[in-house]
């Protein structure tokens, strides 16, 4: 245990550092790749800092915070965790999640489980406790309570209409209190609905995302379903659902704003719990089992055929843990590389702050060079 918590405190130092890291090269420098390459640029740089530190104190108080096995495995921690944070969140779960309701992808999203993308609680929730039946001359309202001004919402209405006459309109909307009170509609259908693989009862999902009440609105709301034109319809379902968690992540929140942050509601927590641990509940156990498989194979690869591993020698060379190899930090060569490329950094980062300042980027392209297919089309 006296092990363990230094690599963990030295892992959870670095994947902080690390997602800093990719904020300010995504965000203020616009450099979307640097974290998802073999050796993710963020990683190596909390890597550097920490090592820094180790260095530091180890020099002014003679002891050592971290040896090299454990600070390999916090570096570990961070390479992994760059990825993650970028394509494995980002780009993967969270689009994978929340493109069926931004898309209006009702039918897919009927059969995918609530607590694997993030919203608010269903504000219709045990209304309807018996299917109802709309026409012209019977209208359905049903009152909500709790829903606010200008907040996104996901509206949806699980419906059928086995025959819908030419020119009726079935209208789904949501209606202010009040003799003029202010209608913000929703869906409307105009056909009979149809049964599919997912309904075979004929019922259809019909609404959409990002309904928005009017901010000067006050007062309490209502749902109403309309029919104007001969018919019937059948309303089993009706589902109003907040996606303010969706868009914040998206557009982000202004954290200048005290009463937002008063009310610790720049991320809101409440939505992503069910997400997040669904979500990581798999990728744990995913994780499990990829070490899982690796401590099976790993005398058959490391002793047996001997497998090079070159991107974690590289790591273990770095921390001091590759015994046999002289430590890289004590190569010029090393530190005038550190130095070259730093400069070069900073210099292309002075750019993006005055245009003034030349641009060094170096746009080569090496296919020209190496044709070759063996080269995976460089």
């Amino acid at each position: 245990m006296k092990t363990l918590l230094p690599s963990l405190a030295a892992a959870l130092l670095m994947v902080l550092l690390t997602a800093l890291g990719i904020h300010w090269l995504e965000l203020e420098m616009s450099i979307g790749l640097a974290s998802e390459v073999i050796i993710a640029v963020p990683a190596l740089w909390s890597f550097l800092v920490v090592v820094g530190l180790v260095a530091v104190i180890h020099r002014c108080t003679g002891s050592r915070l971290l040896t090299a096995q454990q600070l390999l495995l916090a570096v570990f921690a961070s390479s992994m965790a760059a990825p993650l944070l970028t394509q494995g969140f980002w780009h993967r779960m969270f689009g994978a999640v929340t493109t069926m309701p931004r898309e209006g992808q009702l039918v897919p999203l009927s059969s995918l489980s609530d607590r694997l993308w993030p919203h608010g609680p269903d504000l219709a929730a045990g209304w309807i406790s018996s299917p109802l039946i709309v026409d012209a001359t019977h209208p359905q309202r049903l009152a909500i309570t709790a829903l606010s001004s200008a907040e996104p919402v996901l509206g949806t209405a699980l419906v059928r209409a086995d025959s819908l006459p030419t020119g009726s309109t079935l209208r789904f909307s949501l209606v202010a209190d009040g003799p003029a009170g202010a209608a913000v509609e929703i869906a409307t259908l105009t056909r009979p609905t149809r049964a599919d693989a997912l309904r075979v009862d004929g019922a259809e999902s019909i609404g959409a995302y990002g309904v928005k009440t009017p901010v000067s609105t006050t007062g309490a709301w209502h749902v109403d379903m309309t029919l104007s034109g001969p018919g019937s319809v059948t309303v089993s379902q009706v589902r109003l659902s907040s996606v303010a968690a969706i868009e914040t992540a998206l557009s982000g929140a202004r954290s200048a704003d005290r009463s937002v942050l008063a009310a610790h509601q720049v991320v809101p927590w409440a939505a992503w719990r069910d997400p997040l641990i669904a979500w990581g509940s798999f990728l744990g156990l995913l994780f499990a089992a990829t070490y899982a498989v690796n401590a099976v194979m790993r005398k058959q690869w490391i002793d047996a055929e001997r497998f090079s591993l070159p991107v974690a020698r590289a790591w273990s060379m770095l921390a001091g843990a590759d015994r046999g190899q002289e430590s890289p930090w004590r190569s010029p060569w090393v530190w005038g590389a550190a130095a070259a490329s730093c400069g070069w950094g900073l210099l292309r980062w002075a750019h993006q702050v005055n245009s003034g300042i030349p641009d060094l980027n170096l746009d080569i392209s090496l296919g020209d060079y190496f044709r070759d297919p063996s080269w995976g089309g460089m």
